[in-house]
């Protein structure tokens, strides 16, 4: 599945028992199915996650615990260097 540009793809699964691992795996496997129970599926430009008790995050790779963390898309932000193309930046 090719993400469109400026999206970010989020996938929630809902609480769920044991018993049902085997279809939370089919679930996954088809993302977007109107049939889905425990896994929900999204693409989004921005979005908050919220909780009741404090999550545990790392960004950047520091430990963060909180009960509300918002995520977006940061355009321009990122370089990249391609690697048919590293022959030119040096």
């Amino acid at each position: 599945m090719r993400t469109p540009r400026g999206l970010l793809d989020l996938a929630v699964l809902t609480h769920f028992p044991a018993s049902a691992v085997p279809k939370v795996i089919r679930e996954i496997d088809d993302v977007n199915s109107a049939s889905n129970h425990y896994v929900r599926y999204r693409q989004l430009r921005k979005f908050t996650l919220e909780s009741e008790a404090p999550v545990h995050f790392n960004v950047d790779g520091e430990p963060v615990n909180t009960t509300s963390m918002d995520f977006g898309i940061a355009r321009q932000c990122l370089d990249v260097a391609l690697r048919d193309r590293l022959r030119d930046l040096r």
